[in-house]
């Protein structure tokens, strides 16, 4: 097996002795009965301190495969902090963002609602935290990120308006006065960059004025306006892109 063919495992601490693992779980059916691996077989396990190592297998037992650490890896860091503040779409948008984005690079994921979201998610705002946790969770591990994303709890508007006030805040806004660039270039994201994309019928114009108030930055992003879920995307790409050059260190909040 092929090194960079393969997806990550996450181990947690109590799976780890000395330089062996075990994996264990749905990690542990997807390696025996997927991808069938067997005794000297090489895989890449992450570590919860974020140290990536290539292993190999050693055993395949009835309820978890056994494998020797052998070289760590070198991470490829993240330029930026970005924490996603996702307004919630209808259908299945949701799961396909939330995938793409943590391939794109997040850091974090919040769900908002705002007042043109169109799911009405009263009773099950747990039930979805779990799926879109669990969705991060299988991205991170194919795209090797250092960090499983973690998909926060249902935010209003309001609220997500006041979190991480030491961060650059951006509300994406197509009828903004300054583009994304000019927001980017004209601030120091030492503390990392919060990014607020709206539903499928936008913000309306007292949700824009209420976020300025509260010190977020409306941003527009070129000449077309793209469908939410696209967004949801794009944008965070476009910023690590932008960034990406700079050397900001990462930090978790």
């Amino acid at each position: 097996m092929e090194n960079n063919r393969v997806p990550q495992y996450f181990i947690k601490p109590v799976n780890l002795s000395g330089n062996r693992c075990r994996i264990e779980g749905d990690d542990y059916i997807h390696l025996s009965r997927v991808r069938r691996v067997r005794s000297s077989d090489i895989i890449h396990v992450r570590l919860e301190s974020g140290e990536l190592f290539s292993a190999r297998v050693v055993q395949v037992h009835d309820s978890a495969v056994e494998a020797e650490l052998i070289d760590q890896v070198e991470n490829e860091h993240a330029a930026i902090d970005l924490t996603l503040c996702m307004c919630v779409m209808k259908g299945k948008k949701n799961d396909q963002a939330i995938r793409d984005a943590v391939e794109v690079g997040v850091s974090r994921i919040v769900p908002v609602i705002s007042r043109r979201t169109i799911p009405d998610l009263r009773g099950r705002e747990n039930e979805r935290t779990e799926r879109w946790n669990r969705i991060a969770l299988e991205a991170a591990k194919q795209c090797m990120q250092e960090h499983v994303p973690v998909v926060e709890d249902v935010c209003d508007f309001e609220t997500v308006l006041l979190q991480r006030p030491g961060q650059v805040r951006i509300l994406a806004h197509p009828a903004a006065e300054q583009d994304l660039n000019s927001v980017l270039y004209s601030c120091a994201p030492a503390q990392g960059i919060s990014l607020l994309v709206g539903p499928e019928g936008g913000f309306d114009s007292e949700e824009v004025g209420l976020a300025e108030e509260n010190g977020w930055r409306a941003a527009r992003f070129g000449f077309t306006h793209m469908r939410a879920e696209t967004a949801a995307v794009v944008l965070p790409a476009l910023i690590i892109y932008a960034l990406g050059s700079a050397g900001t260190d990462r930090s978790g909040s």
